[in-house]
C-alpha cells in the first residue's frame, strides 16, 4: 500500500513540476514574474531549494531543517549515537572477574614485605591486559584502595595485601579487559 501511494505521489509531483515548467516557459523564453506565473516560480524555488537541501544533506553538511514547523535531522547523527552506545555495551561486555583461591594461591607471588611486616607486595599474572585505573582488586570484603595498585606490564598488577599466605579470603579481581591488541 506504501508503495502506491509513493508511485500516485510522485506522478501527482511530476505533474506540478511540467506544469510549473510549463507556465513559465513559453517558446523558451521565461516569462516575468506576476501574477499569473507567481505559483509556478514558487513551486520552481521550492523544488530548487528542496535539490539544494538534498545534496547538502548527501554531503553531511546539513545536519537538520525546520520548514513550515517540522523539524528533521540527519539520520547519521542517530547511527553515530547507535555507535557509541554499541561500543559502551562492548566496553561493558568486556568486564573480567577472576578469583584467586585455594585453588589458584599459587599463582599468587609475593614480591617484597614492607618494612615491619605491615604488609606485603603481592604480584598476578591476569587473563588479559587491563585498561589502566579500571581494575578494582579486593580481599576478602577488604577493597585495595587503587593507590596501592600498580600496573607492571601487559597483564600482570602489583598491590599492597595484608597477608602472603591464603588465609580464606580469595583475592578478587574485577577489570574491564582491553579491547586494543597489543603492538608487535
Amino acid at each position: 500500500m506504501g508503495t502506491i501511494l509513493f508511485v500516485v505521489a510522485g506522478i501527482f509531483a511530476l505533474v506540478v513540476i511540467v506544469g510549473s515548467f510549463k507556465s513559465v516557459l513559453s517558446s523558451g523564453i521565461p516569462k516575468p514574474f506576476d501574477s499569473t506565473t507567481r505559483d509556478a516560480y514558487l513551486t520552481l524555488g521550492a523544488i530548487a531549494t528542496a535539490l539544494f537541501a538534498l545534496a547538502l544533506w548527501k554531503t553531511g553538511k546539513l545536519t537538520s531543517f525546520e520548514i513550515a514547523g517540522i523539524k528533521g535531522e540527519v539520520q547519521r547523527i542517530d547511527q553515530r549515537v547507535t555507535t557509541l552506545s554499541e561500543q559502551i555495551e562492548d566496553l561493558y561486555k568486556a568486564k573480567k572477574r577472576e578469583t584467586f583461591d585455594a585453588s589458584n594461591w599459587q599463582q599468587v607471588r609475593v614480591k617484597r614485605v614492607l618494612p615491619n611486616r605491615e604488609g606485603f607486595e603481592l604480584e598476578l599474572t591476569l587473563r588479559e591486559a587491563p585498561i589502566p585505573n579500571s581494575v578494582e582488586v579486593f580481599r576478602g570484603v577488604l577493597t585495595i584502595p587503587p593507590d596501592n595498585i600498580t600496573f607492571i606490564e601487559g597483564n600482570v598488577i602489583r598491590f599492597l595485601s595484608y597477608g602472603k599466605k591464603y588465609d580464606g579470603n580469595p583475592i578478587i579481581i574485577q577489570y574491564y579487559a582491553s579491547l586494543r591488541r597489543p603492538k608487535e
